[in-house]
């Protein structure tokens, strides 16, 4: 079992629809990328996206994939 769906069974268990983790410890530990401000949002489904700024999109995306998105 991934990290995405560990944190989609928390989410599950608590009754949510999804994640929402602002702290950099979580954001590194559900990404595995070490250099994020914003937010990771992981939905009861294991899905998980990155809302990051534009200084870190670039990396981010090269590291993560398809999961970074800036907005």
């Amino acid at each position: 079992m991934g990290r995405l769906d560990k944190l989609a069974n928390v989410a599950r268990g608590m009754g949510a629809d999804a994640l929402i983790l602002t702290s950099e410890i979580n954001m590194q530990y559900a990404t595995m990328y070490g250099r994020l401000e914003g937010m990771v949002i992981i939905d009861a489904s294991g899905k998980g996206t990155v809302f990051t700024d534009s200084r870190y999109i670039e990396d981010a995306v090269r590291k993560i994939g398809p999961l970074a998105m800036k907005f």
